[in-house]
């Protein structure tokens, strides 16, 4: 879409697929018709790609970008089951 196949240095996107597990595009109540293997994953990503590249369409252009990062570690004890929640396993 961005006509950067022959870019030098090459041009390099990235989406990333979130691992938390709390969102889904699968309505598992009325699942539709069967899609081959891989068909879902490229729907999804062509519809993110070309409203992505909607949009990029109406941003103004800059010749300089000032790049940050942030790093911090924090440390987190494990969560434990109470005792309740731990006999409900075991059931």
């Amino acid at each position: 879409m961005l006509g950067a196949e022959h870019n030098d240095p090459p041009f390099v996107a990235m989406m990333s697929n979130g691992t938390s597990g709390n969102i889904n595009n699968i309505n598992f109540r009325n699942r539709g018709p069967a899609m081959a293997p891989y068909e879902k994953m490229q729907r999804v990503a062509n519809a993110v790609a070309a409203e992505v590249f909607r949009v990029y369409q109406t941003l103004p252009h800059h010749d300089w970008v000032k790049l940050d990062a942030r790093y911090d570690e924090i440390a987190l004890a494990p969560r434990r089951p109470t005792p309740v929640a731990a006999s409900r396993v075991r059931e």
